[in-house]
């Protein structure tokens, strides 16, 4: 599980099980005092992604879409100009 002690903004956490979004927590607050929510997932994942807060919102990222982590990654390091 997830908690946001300390973090500095608010966050979409998704959680991905076989390439399939399972879970997603959107606009995820930040916890400046114990005790923190936890957010998990009811399903064993393979990822969990952490993304700015309304991500999902803004590129309509649903429960049940499939992703392709390794092309999802590359595309974001492609926005962010992380790329050698």
């Amino acid at each position: 599980g997830f908690w946001m002690k300390n973090m500095k903004i608010p966050l979409d956490i998704l959680f991905i099980s076989k390439n399939k979004i399972v879970k997603i927590y959107r606009d995820v607050p930040i916890c400046k005092n114990d005790p923190c929510t936890i957010y998990n997932s009811k399903y064993k994942v393979d990822y969990a992604i952490e993304l700015k807060s309304g991500f999902c919102d803004k590129y309509k990222v649903k429960t049940g879409q499939v992703i392709n982590i390794s092309k999802f990654i590359l595309n974001n390091k492609i926005k962010n100009n992380e790329v050698n």
